[in-house]
């Protein structure tokens, strides 16, 4: 064989050793970028409002897919969650809306510059929720009970959705309930060419007629109290907020962050409730705020809605006179015309600095229920509280 022959089967093997090196061997590659299996720890927190998922250091993972199955599910679903405190990477918290056994398993992912690639699951770890219980003459303001049903998830073949109430005061005669979420659309009135109260509003005559009798049956409107309101004239059983009960820190108002709350999934849906050939819809700060998200303490995105109060005069702004105020997303309290448009009606905020417009006012009915023996078989005490949303919220946990 020649020199030369020898040279060029030498070249040619240096060639392939070459390819072989820089080329990725399929079984290789996937072995190198494959993140290893997770290792978790689950423990509820916050009495059931959030569930805390560490995870341990796992080799070849830019990231994880935290899975979950809760009561009543059959399969697992991804889920949302965020870091505890910003910093610990491997710590994440995951809200929880009701009792029951959850279970959590988590999926190590890495990105290799190109595609992500996803391991093996954790070994599965289940957590039972169970809410401490207060007798109902013992719930304070911040803590929640259920009352009623009314349309929530949109989907009425499942039926009505249980109404949950946040307790602003207990006198130990009668509690002072505010709905926790918005739970329809609507307008203080549709429009017309006259200056319209609270007295004679539409809003007013659908809380004690359509609401009043499809949220609760016969014996549940019987035990809500008959309540006078002085500043607007009026006996109701449902009703708004005042602008003075609304930012009262005695009711757990201290400050606009107390004030926000979400809307239900059947508020945010389009429909016309009034009859006015408009379709009316809450309009929470996702809607129109990409950028500049507000949130609740339950985690939802945050809404408006309406208060009884109208502005009777402003000195420097007549303009406002008759107007009715709401609460904003933001948790302010603001005003806007008397008929209560949401159609590209204009707005200020009560600094009355800055214009803004906005679609989709929410109504967040409050009662009155008389305590007794017939309150303690009908409002179920939940066990939930404010206070555990707002922990949770702060990352406390």
């Amino acid at each position: 064989m020649s020199r030369s022959i020898i040279r060029r089967i030498f070249a040619a093997v240096i060639l392939a050793v070459m390819i072989i090196t820089v080329l990725p061997i399929p079984g290789r590659a996937s072995a190198a970028v494959t993140p290893g299996k997770p290792k978790i720890t689950v423990k509820s927190v916050a009495n059931g409002s959030a569930v805390v998922i560490t995870i341990k250091k796992t080799k070849n993972t830019d990231g994880y897919g935290i899975y979950m199955k809760g009561p009543g599910d059959k399969d697992y679903q991804q889920i949302d969650y965020y870091d505890k405190d910003g910093k610990k990477k491997r710590t994440y918290v995951v809200r929880i809306s009701q009792e029951g056994k959850y279970f959590f398993k988590v999926q190590g992912e890495f990105d290799d510059g190109h595609e992500w690639h996803e391991g093996k699951f954790s070994k599965v770890k289940s957590v039972t929720i169970k809410y401490d219980k207060k007798d109902l003459a013992d719930v304070t303001t911040g803590d929640i009970v259920a009352l009623g049903a009314y349309e929530q998830d949109n989907n009425k073949e499942n039926g009505k959705e249980t109404v949950e109430w946040i307790v602003l005061s207990n006198d130990g005669s009668k509690l002072f309930l505010l709905a926790k979420n918005v739970l329809d659309a609507g307008k203080i009135n549709p429009k017309t060419d006259e200056t319209i109260t609270y007295e004679n509003c539409f809003l007013r005559k659908w809380l004690n007629d359509y609401f009043l009798n499809n949220a609760f049956s016969e014996a549940q409107a019987g035990i809500i109290a008959e309540t006078e309101l002085e500043d607007v004239g009026t006996t109701d059983k449902v009703f708004l907020l005042s602008q003075a009960e609304a930012t009262s820190a005695e009711y757990g108002f201290g400050d606009k962050m107390d004030r926000r709350c979400g809307a239900t999934v059947y508020a945010q849906s389009e429909g016309d409730r009034d009859g006015d050939g408009k379709k009316e819809y809450v309009t929470t700060c996702q809607g129109y705020l990409d950028n500049n998200f507000h949130y609740a303490y339950s985690g939802q995105y945050a809404c408006y809605w309406w208060l009884r109060t109208a502005t009777r005069s402003i000195s420097d702004k007549p303009e406002y006179a008759g107007d009715f105020q709401f609460i904003s997303e933001r948790g302010g309290y603001n005003h806007t015309t008397y008929y209560g448009s949401k159609y590209f009606s204009q707005h200020y905020d009560e600094d009355d600095d800055e214009k803004f417009y906005v679609k989709g006012f929410g109504v967040r009915p409050a009662i009155v229920v008389e305590l007794g023996d017939k309150a303690k078989e009908l409002v179920g005490v939940t066990g939930k509280c404010i206070a555990d949303e707002k922990a949770v919220f702060e990352g406390k946990y």
